[in-house]
């Protein structure tokens, strides 16, 4: 990739990085795991108002979310939490997260996974299966399963924020 240096280092420069095409959910593997052998993947995404992932959990990986722009709703555990930009989320391993746009326009988060394994390879298998038009739940689920990535709830609606 242009602007990357390795092996002493790695810089992405805004706008690089692997594109991986969608509508709904745009995102951009901005390190991906070769880059830190396994150590951690790097990602931007932007997502259409009211999109979001189903509410899912890993088994052995953490995550830290940064929204870039807009806002979006988090559910982390039990509970929700509203995210503008500027707001910084980690989600431990075991824990069921999600997290939905609610702004009225799209909005963008960079999210980190530690340790990697191959979840930029799940990324790219599964907006190929999207691409491609598999809507077929339990073949999605089977190929988060396969990445560590469990589906346990459909994705969080755009609704009020519970008190």
């Amino acid at each position: 990739m242009p602007g990357m240096t390795m092996p002493t280092g790695l810089v992405v420069l805004p706008g690089e990085g692997e594109v991986l095409p969608g509508t709904d959910v745009r995102n951009t593997i901005k390190v991906p795991t070769t880059a830190t052998d396994g150590a951690l993947a790097a990602f931007e995404e932007t997502t259409q108002p009211g999109m979001g992932p189903p509410v899912h959990v890993h088994r052995h990986q953490w995550e830290y979310f940064r929204v870039l722009d807009g806002e979006f709703e988090f559910l982390i555990g039990e509970h929700r939490y509203r995210a503008p930009a500027g707001t910084v989320a980690v989600v431990p391993p075991n824990t069921r997260h999600g997290f939905v746009n609610v702004a009225p326009t799209d909005s963008t988060l960079e999210f980190l996974v530690t340790p990697a394994a191959e979840i930029d390879e799940y990324f790219r298998r599964l907006t190929e299966m999207l691409a491609t038009g598999v809507r077929d739940q339990e073949a999605l689920d089977a190929l988060g399963a396969e990445y560590d990535s469990i589906n346990v709830a459909p994705p969080l609606d755009a609704g009020p924020t519970p008190s």
